[in-house]
Protein backbone atom coordinates (compact mmCIF):
# COMPACT_ATOMS: atom_id res chain seq x y z
CA UNK A 1 0.00 0.00 0.00
CA UNK A 2 0.88 3.28 -0.43
CA UNK A 3 1.13 6.24 1.80
CA UNK A 4 -2.02 7.01 3.17
CA UNK A 5 -3.51 3.27 2.66
CA UNK A 6 -3.73 3.49 -1.14
CA UNK A 7 -3.39 0.11 -2.77
CA UNK A 8 -1.55 1.04 -6.17
CA UNK A 9 -1.15 -2.89 -7.17
CA UNK A 10 -4.12 -4.80 -7.41
CA UNK A 11 -3.83 -6.77 -4.05
CA UNK A 12 -4.98 -10.17 -5.77
CA UNK A 13 -2.02 -9.90 -7.75
CA UNK A 14 0.22 -9.23 -4.96
CA UNK A 15 -0.91 -12.53 -3.03
CA UNK A 16 -0.03 -14.46 -6.47
CA UNK A 17 3.17 -12.99 -7.16
CA UNK A 18 5.19 -14.38 -3.90
CA UNK A 19 3.45 -17.91 -4.45
CA UNK A 20 5.62 -20.47 -6.87
CA UNK A 21 4.98 -20.12 -9.72
CA UNK A 22 6.32 -23.54 -11.40
CA UNK A 23 6.18 -26.66 -9.41
CA UNK A 24 10.13 -26.99 -10.45
CA UNK A 25 11.08 -24.60 -8.27
CA UNK A 26 9.94 -23.36 -4.64
CA UNK A 27 11.69 -20.23 -4.64
CA UNK A 28 10.45 -18.55 -7.67
CA UNK A 29 6.92 -16.53 -7.67
CA UNK A 30 6.72 -13.83 -9.91
CA UNK A 31 10.12 -11.56 -10.00
CA UNK A 32 10.43 -12.69 -6.49
CA UNK A 33 12.93 -15.23 -4.85
CA UNK A 34 10.48 -16.93 -2.13
CA UNK A 35 11.14 -18.51 1.23
CA UNK A 36 9.46 -21.82 0.29
CA UNK A 37 10.06 -25.10 1.84
CA UNK A 38 10.80 -27.23 -1.09
CA UNK A 39 13.22 -27.74 -3.86
CA UNK A 40 14.60 -24.63 -4.84
CA UNK A 41 17.28 -23.23 -7.57
CA UNK A 42 18.74 -19.58 -6.91
CA UNK A 43 20.84 -17.08 -9.00
CA UNK A 44 24.51 -17.73 -8.20
CA UNK A 45 24.32 -21.51 -8.82
CA UNK A 46 22.63 -21.95 -5.69
CA UNK A 47 20.61 -25.18 -5.61
CA UNK A 48 18.40 -27.12 -2.63
CA UNK A 49 16.01 -28.39 -0.39
CA UNK A 50 14.29 -26.46 2.21
CA UNK A 51 14.24 -22.83 2.97
CA UNK A 52 16.98 -21.40 1.27
CA UNK A 53 16.76 -18.67 4.13
CA UNK A 54 16.47 -21.35 6.96
CA UNK A 55 16.23 -19.21 9.48
CA UNK A 56 13.80 -17.15 8.52
CA UNK A 57 9.89 -17.23 8.16
CA UNK A 58 8.03 -18.81 4.99
CA UNK A 59 6.59 -15.44 4.20
CA UNK A 60 9.58 -12.84 3.55
CA UNK A 61 10.87 -12.64 0.20
CA UNK A 62 13.27 -10.99 -2.12
CA UNK A 63 14.04 -9.10 -5.34
CA UNK A 64 17.80 -9.76 -6.87
CA UNK A 65 19.25 -7.31 -9.13
CA UNK A 66 21.88 -6.63 -11.60
CA UNK A 67 25.16 -5.76 -9.77
CA UNK A 68 23.69 -7.81 -6.45
CA UNK A 69 20.98 -5.31 -5.75
CA UNK A 70 19.10 -6.40 -3.36
CA UNK A 71 15.12 -5.87 -1.95
CA UNK A 72 13.77 -7.53 0.76
CA UNK A 73 10.63 -7.73 2.55
CA UNK A 74 9.81 -9.10 5.38
CA UNK A 75 5.45 -9.01 6.30
CA UNK A 76 5.47 -10.06 9.33
CA UNK A 77 7.61 -7.24 10.79
CA UNK A 78 7.10 -4.77 7.80
CA UNK A 79 10.88 -4.63 7.90
CA UNK A 80 11.94 -3.46 4.06
CA UNK A 81 15.61 -3.25 3.22
CA UNK A 82 17.56 -2.34 -0.41
CA UNK A 83 21.12 -2.81 -0.88
CA UNK A 84 22.01 -0.41 -4.20
CA UNK A 85 25.02 0.04 -5.49
CA UNK A 86 27.76 -1.49 -7.32
CA UNK A 87 29.87 -4.38 -5.71
CA UNK A 88 33.14 -5.75 -7.26
CA UNK A 89 35.43 -8.45 -5.93
CA UNK A 90 32.97 -10.33 -4.34
CA UNK A 91 30.84 -12.66 -6.43
CA UNK A 92 28.28 -13.96 -4.21
CA UNK A 93 27.47 -10.44 -2.38
CA UNK A 94 23.55 -10.98 -2.83
CA UNK A 95 23.78 -15.15 -1.69
CA UNK A 96 21.19 -16.75 0.30
CA UNK A 97 23.52 -16.51 3.11
CA UNK A 98 24.52 -12.61 3.49
CA UNK A 99 20.54 -11.80 2.76
CA UNK A 100 19.59 -14.23 5.98
CA UNK A 101 22.56 -12.79 7.99
CA UNK A 102 21.49 -9.15 7.17
CA UNK A 103 17.93 -9.97 7.45
CA UNK A 104 18.46 -11.98 10.87
CA UNK A 105 20.56 -8.47 12.28
CA UNK A 106 18.02 -6.39 11.41
CA UNK A 107 14.79 -7.96 12.58
CA UNK A 108 17.40 -8.44 16.06
CA UNK A 109 17.81 -4.65 16.27
CA UNK A 110 14.20 -3.31 15.75
CA UNK A 111 12.70 -1.47 18.30
CA UNK A 112 8.76 -2.31 18.92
Amino acid sequence: RWSGGRQIVPEDWVDESVRPSTPLNAAYGYMWWLNRDGHWVEPLHQEGDGKPLRGLPENVFRASGAFNQIIFIDPGTGIVFTRIGWVTGIEDAASSELVEGLAKGIRAARLD
